[in-house]
């Protein structure tokens, strides 16, 4: 069975770029796309959004495919894995540092091309039962440190019962002020964004453990069922135990 998936191919040398798509053809990746700029990256990306981008780390011009990775980063739906022939210290530290799927090196195998995407794109599929994925914020560029502090205390914390006194303090912050920056930049209110996290944690854990439902209610921090269950239920619309059945990946 042929595997059609929608791949953008960012590279600046028509060689390599013509060469990936005749191999991704051979592997059957039938639907691909190649751009050779972070402006016409962006645009594919935003607009088409395909299923996994292959990046090439040096591009012509002022950004790099570093760049790209940190937009791809933003918002964290679509997989990339770095074509490069680069292999030096710095470029690998500045390739880590933006948590890539895979990173292949030029020149590159068809086999090692088929087995790079086949694993990332599972990887990411089932994403939702790495727990440290879910529990790390996503901070935006544009949110200001104090808040950052108070978000990255969240989720360090969300199983404990949080004040607004007290983000307000870890933020260095007034009372006013902070609540109404937080629901600024993140368009919801401390109240709103704690009950979201904890939501998430207590979805990761229903899915990816044993754990009882009353244990997890303890670790996203209810000290009953009953109340775990009702916050669950308004969230997700199902019963803790409804959305377990439904979704558990685990044997």
């Amino acid at each position: 069975m042929e595997n059609n998936f929608d791949i953008l191919i960012v590279e600046d040398e028509r060689i390599i770029s013509k060469d990936l798509q005749d191999c991704l053809r051979e592997l059957g990746y039938l639907n691909s796309i190649v751009v050779d700029t972070y402006e016409a990256a962006i645009e594919v990306i935003d607009q088409n959004s395909p299923n996994i981008v292959l990046l090439d780390i040096s591009l012509r011009g002022e950004k790099s495919g570093v760049d790209i990775a940190k937009y791809l980063i933003q918002t964290d739906t679509i997989p990339f894995i770095y074509i490069t022939s680069y292999t030096d210290k710095k470029t690998l530290e500045d390739a880590k540092s933006t948590r890539p799927s895979g990173y292949l090196v030029k020149p590159f195998r068809k086999e090692d091309i088929f087995t790079s995407i086949e694993i990332s794109l599972s990887n990411f599929a089932h994403r939702k039962v790495d727990n440290n994925r879910r529990v790390t914020p996503v901070l935006n560029s544009q949110i200001p440190f104090r808040i950052k502090k108070a978000i990255n205390y969240i989720h360090n914390n969300y199983d404990k019962r949080l004040t607004l006194n007290e983000l307000s303090h870890i933020s260095e912050m007034s009372l006013y002020h902070f609540a109404r920056s937080f629901k600024s930049y993140l368009g919801k209110t401390p109240y709103q964004y704690i009950m979201e996290q904890k939501m998430e944690r207590a979805k990761v854990l229903l899915i990816s453990t044993t754990k009882s439902i009353i244990q997890i209610g303890l670790e996203v921090g209810y000290d009953n069922q009953s109340h775990f269950a009702k916050n669950f239920r308004k969230a997700m619309g199902q019963t803790p135990k409804t959305y377990r059945l439904e979704n558990q990946t685990i044997e």
